[in-house]
């Protein structure tokens, strides 16, 4: 014979526990509730703070020399349409002309959007730059990559010319 306890546990496992999920946002496909999904290319300031628009006029952005000696360029984003309490961004990077990678490579992380009033936003994605000689003074095409746990996607992408505060040799 069963001890009282496990009895009790199989009989609720085995008939059913009568959890029924409860509709509400997060039954919700993320356009529905949002509107069409669109993102916002951007950068941010020295700290990663902030969103910087990369749309318009020659944009500049540094390279960063990170305190654990590796390099990176501040993106930041805007979005509306997307469902933003987990949100997988991707970054990246792509020499205009020749469409070389930009080594390390893309980097993708999967977060949350701080809201605001009239989008969402997240700010200081690194973006890593293994070469920032490679890449300085170069036209390099930016892209990023958003997408909710709804499958709802969008990206942008704008050419940026990477400033690196460091002499290259010739």
């Amino acid at each position: 014979m069963l001890p009282r306890f496990p009895a009790i546990l199989l009989a609720w496992t085995l008939g059913g526990c009568g959890y029924v999920s409860q509709p509400g946002l997060d039954a919700t496909n993320g356009a529905d509730v949002y509107g069409p999904p669109r993102l916002e290319i951007g950068g941010a300031n020295d700290d990663g703070i902030g969103f910087i628009p990369w749309h318009g006029a020659t944009v500049r952005p540094k390279i960063i020399q990170g305190p654990q000696g590796g390099q990176h360029i501040w993106v930041s984003m805007r979005s509306n349409g997307l469902w933003p309490k987990k949100i997988m961004l991707s970054v990246d990077m792509r020499d205009a002309t020749t469409g070389a990678l930009v080594l390390p490579g893309d980097v993708t992380r999967i977060l949350g959007l701080t809201p605001h009033e009239t989008f969402d936003a997240y700010d200081g994605f690194i973006a890593y730059v293994s070469e920032p000689c490679a890449i300085a003074d170069r036209p390099i095409r930016v892209t990023m990559f958003a997408s909710d746990l709804y499958g709802v996607a969008t990206s942008d992408s704008a050419i940026v010319l990477p400033i690196w505060s460091t002499v290259c040799a010739p």
